[in-house]
C-alpha cells in the first residue's frame, strides 16, 4: 500500500532497503543495517516525518537533504559570486573562514539555534566586533537561501537575538534566520534598520 511504504531487499546489497511516497514522488532509502527490524523502525520514522510535513508541522527532510554539508552550502554562495562576477568576493571568502571552522563540517540540516547561538557566543568572545559577526551570519544567511532556492534545503536554522554595542550604548539586536520551509528565502531581521544588523541585511539583499 502506497501510504504504508514497504521494506526490501535489493540485489548484491546487504542492507535491507525502504520504498516510502513524498508528494506523489517514490523515495528509495538503504537503512544502513542488515537487520529487517532496523529498516521498519526507519520506516516508521519517515512515515512520522512525512506525516508531520503534510499538516505542517515540520518540513520533511529526507535522506538528500541529510547529507548535505554547510561547508557544502558555503561553495555553492561561493560558486553564485563567481558566476555573477561580483567584486566583493575577496571580502567574502574573508568572512567564511571563520564560518567554515565553525560549521564546515556540521550537516545544514542538522544546525540549530543552540549551535548558532553558541558560535555566536565564541565569536563574541574572541573579540570579533558585531558588525563583523552580522557579515558572517550574513553570508551564512544567503547559503542557506541559495540551496533552499536550489531545492537541496527546505529549512534554515534560527539564529539568536544577542546583544552589540554600538556607540557606547548597549542595544539588542535580533539577527535572525526565519526558519523557511517549503523553499521559502530567508530573511534577516533587526530592531532598527539603521543599526549594524540592518546594513548587514542591506548589503546581502544588494549582493543577490
Amino acid at each position: 500500500m502506497r501510504g504504508m511504504g514497504r521494506v526490501f531487499q535489493r540485489k548484491h546489497s546487504a542492507h535491507w532497503w525502504l520504498s516510502y511516497y513524498h508528494r506523489g514522488r517514490e523515495v528509495r532509502e538503504s537503512s544502513g543495517s542488515p537487520d529487517r527490524k532496523q529498516a521498519e523502525k526507519l520506516l516508521r520514522q519517515r512515515l512520522r516525518e512525512i506525516g508531520a510535513d503534510r499538516i505542517g508541522a515540520k518540513a520533511f527532510i529526507g535522506p538528500t537533504q541529510e547529507r548535505v554539508t554547510v561547508e557544502e552550502i558555503l561553495q555553492g554562495l561561493v560558486t553564485d559570486y563567481q558566476v555573477h562576477g561580483r567584486k566583493s568576493l575577496p571580502t567574502l571568502l574573508v568572512h567564511l573562514k571563520p564560518v567554515r571552522a565553525a560549521f564546515g563540517l556540521d550537516r545544514a540540516a542538522a544546525v540549530t539555534t543552540p549551535r548558532v547561538r553558541h558560535v555566536v557566543a565564541q565569536w563574541q568572545s574572541d573579540g570579533a566586533a558585531p558588525a563583523t559577526i552580522n557579515r558572517r551570519l550574513a553570508a551564512l544567511q544567503r547559503a542557506y537561501a541559495l540551496a533552499i532556492e536550489a531545492g537541496r534545503l527546505t529549512s534554515a536554522p534560527a539564529a539568536p537575538p544577542w546583544r552589540s554595542t554600538t556607540r557606547g550604548k548597549a542595544s539588542s539586536s535580533a539577527v535572525s534566520f526565519s526558519p523557511s520551509t517549503r523553499r521559502s528565502p530567508m530573511t534577516i531581521s533587526a530592531t532598527s534598520p539603521s543599526g549594524p544588523t540592518g546594513r548587514a541585511c542591506e548589503r546581502a539583499r544588494s549582493a543577490r
